[in-house]
């Protein structure tokens, strides 16, 4: 239960129903008044009482039905022709805070913030998760997220933390329950709004992993942005020319190494066992700047341009029903959803042994920083086929397209071509895929990149 004193006129118990109860000031009402709560498509309209000539109750009960974020309360007059009054309170309902302990802090460590704006089974969480494990390691480590999406692999975001700290709503309490703290690390631009109220206490340290096109505004002035600001690639730094960043540095996360531990659907893997068949791979959820729809097109006219070859694309990642994205794609390409050399599987715990079923690997995103997809399909020995301009991981190759062919943005047509050359020709493919095995290992090993972090993070 939560109660929040709004003022000495307010109180809300927050249960499964909600009780509203208030008075005001009755010098403009009358016992006309009538005093409506909306909240998601209910309208309830409350009980109004005089408690003295000069103010007047009202109460209300609310069955929640959804949850929602603001309540309106608009208490309205009679008509009348020539006077119109509206009062209108805006009720805030955060989540109540939610903190758990865990691990035990040790004394002879200090006390460090990591800051993620979710748990999932995406990118930058997963950083997120990695960068606390190995940084568990030095220092006790204490985690603040915006909001839990996938409660089925909270507990390894658990397992090297002190203390985990939920929701973004009440940020300067939280700010006040934190220890005294070495430096506080921000995994994703989205955590932006809540870096003013750690910077009065530690330093602070931004990693961004967004192009500015795509989520500029999560900078809305100065008291956001870190003392230290640290970029995966030159391409997504270039972004930011416009902002007034202090300390930059730029360095790549690294591979984050396969969940040994995660299960993957093996009915899927199963169809793709099919002999004389060769295997394009994509990852991403089902959105425009994943590249889903380019990811369809390309398929398409593989199929119409190579109707003999036997080449199954694989799109690999969430589909959300609610998402007015995914339905916005299933409905206008419904027709090359259904192609048969189109095959849709869900976003796998441990994805490993699909990156090795696959013979190229596609990045077909039209706004991807530097995705964990990309090194880890260079880690299995894949060549990589992406477009020149999105996407950050183009850093990871020379001119000379050595482990990766590049190739004009969004164009299906040479994308098509690319991955059909790369198909029949084996032994190149084996070339650029051990090429970029030896690049991970030589250039992008996670350890690597904790410790860097925590020296920029002490200089």
């Amino acid at each position: 239960m939560i109660k929040i004193n709004l003022s000495r006129f307010f109180l809300i118990h927050f249960k499964p129903t909600l009780k509203i109860h208030g008075c005001f000031n009755q010098n403009h009402y009358d016992k006309n008044t009538e005093i409506k709560i909306k909240t998601a498509k209910q309208t309830i309209f409350c009980h109004t009482s005089s408690n003295t000539k000069n103010t007047c109750n009202f109460n209300a009960e609310i069955p929640l039905q959804r949850r929602f974020s603001f309540l309106r309360i608009k208490v309205s007059p009679p008509h009348k022709k020539s006077f119109s009054l509206r009062k209108v309170f805006i009720i805030h309902l955060g989540k109540k805070l939610s903190s758990r302990s865990l691990q035990p802090q040790t004394s002879n460590k200090k006390n460090i913030l990591v800051v993620c704006h979710e748990v999932s089974l995406t990118g930058a969480p997963l950083i997120g998760k990695k960068l606390s494990y190995e940084l568990n390691k030095s220092f006790n480590v204490f985690l603040w997220v915006g909001k839990i999406l996938d409660n089925s692999i909270l507990p390894q975001f658990e397992k090297h933390c002190c203390q985990i700290f939920e929701g973004f709503h009440n940020s300067k309490y939280i700010a006040k329950k934190l220890p005294k703290l070495e430096f506080a690390i921000f995994n994703s631009i989205i955590t932006a709004a809540v870096v003013r109220d750690i910077k009065p206490h530690t330093k602070t340290i931004m990693l961004i992993h967004e192009f500015s096109y795509f989520c500029s505004q999560m900078i809305t002035n100065t008291q956001n942005i870190a003392d230290i600001t640290v970029f995966p690639s030159v391409k997504v730094q270039q972004s930011y020319t416009n902002f007034p960043l202090k300390k930059i540095f730029t360095q790549p996360q690294g591979f984050l190494g396969f969940n040994k531990d995660g299960d993957f659907d093996s009915t899927y893997l199963d169809k793709l066992n099919q002999e004389n068949t060769k295997f394009v791979l994509s990852c991403g959820t089902i959105c425009s700047r994943k590249g889903y729809d380019i990811f369809l097109q390309t398929a398409q006219k593989y199929r119409q341009n190579y109707p003999q070859e036997k080449v199954i694309f694989i799109w690999m990642g969430s589909k959300d029903q609610h998402n007015p994205e995914y339905n916005l794609w299933q409905e206008v390409y419904s027709n090359l959803v259904q192609l048969k050399n189109i095959c849709m599987i869900p976003a796998q715990k441990n994805p490993e042994n699909f990156f090795h079923k696959a013979d190229v690997f596609y990045m077909c995103s039209r706004l991807d920083p530097c995705p964990n997809v990309v090194i880890e399909a260079m880690h299995c020995k894949k060549p990589i086929v992406l477009f020149d301009e999105g996407c950050g991981s183009v850093d990871f190759f020379p001119t000379d397209s050595q482990g990766a062919k590049i190739i004009p943005y969004l164009d299906v047509e040479i994308a098509a071509k690319t991955i059909q050359f790369l198909l029949n020709n084996p032994s190149l493919c084996k070339s650029m895929g051990d090429r970029n095995h030896e690049y991970v290992r030589e250039n992008l090993n996670f350890s690597d990149y904790a410790k860097n972090l925590k020296e920029i993070a002490e200089t």
